[in-house]
C-alpha cells in the first residue's frame, strides 16, 4: 500500500477522533457525577445488585461518548454575524438618543425656541414646527392649597421655635459669662491689692525668669551665693479666691540664720519659705503667707506655729559658740598658727574671715520630709598650701542626750531641745 504522500488525493482524510479523556472541565464534572460512588449504597440495594446478577438481570451504566462530548462543545461564533449585531445594537441606541433629544429640544421650544431650535432635528421641525409641544403646571385644588399653606406654617413655627431656642442659649452664656467675669474681677482686684500691699511694705517684686507672666518676691540677702539666691525667689500666685499665695521654693527650710561673729554676736533670721495649711500642726489656722511675712529689718518675727522650730536660740547658740572650733585643731596644725581674731564677714550664709580668706564656715538649718531639723555646717580652710574641706551634719533626736561634754553632743542636744519647744516661742534679745 503506497504512503499518504504518494495518494493523489491526501487530504482526504477521516475526522479525527476524540481521546477518552474529559476536553473541559464541565466534561470532566459530568463524569464524576455519573460513577456510582458510595452515597446511596445500602445493605438492600447491594442484596438486590447479587440477587439480580445470580438471575442474568446487569444493569450497564451509560458512558459519556465522544460525540456527546462533542456536542457540548459551543460552536465558534461567526465574526461577521457578531459584527452586524453589535452595529445593529448601535443604530439602535443612536436612533434612541436622537429621538429623546427631538423630544427635549420640542418640549422646550414652547418656552425658549431659539435655545432649542438648535438641537431640534430638521425633520422633525419640518413635520410638526416650534412650540407645539409645551408643558404647563396644573393648578392646584383649595385642599393642595390648604396643605401647602399649613405647611408652609409649620415651617415657619419651627423656624421660630429654632431660633428662640438659640437665643434662650445665648443669653444663658452671656449671664455666666458676666458671672464669671463680675467674679473675676473681684479676684483680680483682691490679687492686685495685695501684690501692691506687698510692694508698699517694702519687698522687692520682679518676674520669675522662667514664667515672664508670674511675679515673684525676693526673700534672700543681694550678698548671698549663687545656691541659696538661686531659691529665694518665691511666685506670688494668685489662689481660688484670689488671695495672692505665696508658693515656696525649692528648698525646705523655712527660715535661714546669719550670724555675726564680730563686733557683737548678733543672729539674723529670714523667713524665706514658709509651710502651707495643711501641713501645719498648730493649733491655729496659718492667715495668708502675706500676712505673715515681715522682713526682719521691720517688723517683729511672727508668733506661729509653722516658724516656732526655727526662732528659738537652740540653733542660734550652738552655730555662735562652735563654729570656730570645728576647724580649730586643724588650723592649729599649721606653719603660721591660728589667727588670734577673725575679721569675721557675712556673705550669704558664710561667715569668712576676710583678712586671710582662709578660713570659711557655711551653715544652714533645713527640715527633712519627717519634719525633723537638722543643721548642715560645712567648712573650708586651709593649712600651709592645701586645701582642708570638711562638712558635719547634725539632725535632731527627740530622746535626751545624757552627755553634753562634746560640742557635737552639745548640739545635737539643743537642736533636740529645739524640735521639742514648739509649744514655746521666745526670741531672745541678741537675736533682734
Amino acid at each position: 500500500m503506497a504512503s499518504g504522500k504518494s495518494m493523489p488525493f491526501s487530504s482526504l482524510h477521516p475526522n479525527p477522533t476524540g481521546g477518552r479523556k474529559p476536553r473541559n472541565l464541565g466534561g470532566f464534572i459530568a463524569r464524576v457525577q455519573a460513577e456510582r460512588g458510595f452515597r446511596n449504597v445500602t445493605e438492600n440495594s447491594l442484596k438486590q445488585e447479587v440477587s439480580d446478577r445470580k438471575n442474568g438481570f446487569t444493569q450497564v451504566p451509560e458512558e459519556p461518548t465522544c460525540t456527546a462530548d462533542g456536542d457540548d462543545e459551543a460552536d465558534p461564533t461567526d465574526a461577521v454575524a457578531a459584527r452586524v449585531e453589535v452595529l445593529r445594537n448601535i443604530d439602535i441606541a443612536h436612533n434612541a438618543a436622537l429621538m429623546t433629544l427631538d423630544f427635549v429640544s420640542l418640549l422646550l421650544s414652547k418656552e425658549s425656541p431659539a435655545q432649542a431650535g438648535v438641537t431640534l432635528s430638521q425633520q422633525l421641525r419640518e413635520w410638526t414646527g416650534i412650540g407645539t409641544l409645551g408643558i404647563a403646571k396644573r393648578e392646584d385644588n383649595d385642599e393642595q392649597k390648604q396643605r401647602d399653606a399649613d405647611r408652609a406654617k409649620d415651617n415657619r413655627d419651627i423656624s421660630l421655635g429654632w431660633a428662640l431656642i438659640d437665643i434662650h442659649k445665648t443669653k444663658d452664656s452671656a449671664d455666666k459669662a458676666a458671672s464669671h467675669l463680675s467674679k473675676e474681677i473681684e479676684r483680680e482686684e483682691r490679687y492686685w491689692g495685695e501684690v501692691l500691699a506687698v510692694h508698699q511694705a517694702g519687698w522687692s517684686m520682679c518676674r520669675l525668669p522662667a514664667e515672664r507672666h508670674t511675679l515673684g518676691v525676693k526673700l534672700g540677702f543681694a550678698e548671698a551665693s549663687p545656691e541659696f539666691r538661686n531659691s529665694s525667689l518665691a511666685p506670688l500666685r494668685r489662689g481660688e479666691d484670689g488671695a495672692a499665695l505665696l508658693q515656696p521654693g525649692r528648698n525646705n527650710s523655712g527660715v535661714r540664720g546669719r550670724t555675726f561673729l564680730a563686733p557683737l554676736t548678733t543672729t539674723q533670721f529670714q523667713i524665706q519659705l514658709l509651710p502651707s495649711v495643711a501641713s501645719s500642726s498648730g493649733p491655729e489656722t496659718i492667715p495668708c503667707p502675706l500676712q505673715v511675712s515681715y522682713p526682719p529689718s521691720r517688723d517683729s518675727y511672727p508668733d506661729l506655729a509653722a516658724v516656732q522650730v526655727y526662732l528659738t536660740t537652740a540653733a542660734t547658740h550652738a552655730i555662735t559658740d562652735y563654729a570656730e572650733s570645728l576647724i580649730s585643731r586643724e588650723s592649729a596644725m599649721g606653719s603660721q598658727g591660728p589667727r588670734a581674731e577673725w575679721m569675721k564677714s557675712l556673705r550669704g550664709t558664710a561667715i569668712r574671715d576676710v583678712e586671710t580668706e582662709t578660713r570659711e564656715i557655711r551653715f544652714d538649718v533645713v527640715e527633712n520630709a519627717k519634719s525633723r531639723l537638722t543643721l548642715q555646717v560645712g567648712a573650708a580652710w586651709r593649712v600651709e598650701d592645701q586645701s582642708r574641706i570638711n562638712r558635719w551634719s547634725w539632725s535632731a533626736d527627740v530622746e535626751q542626750v545624757s552627755s553634753i561634754s562634746t560640742p557635737a553632743t552639745r548640739l545635737r542636744w539643743l537642736l533636740a531641745e529645739t524640735y521639742q519647744a514648739r509649744s514655746s516661742f521666745a526670741v531672745p534679745s541678741k537675736c533682734r
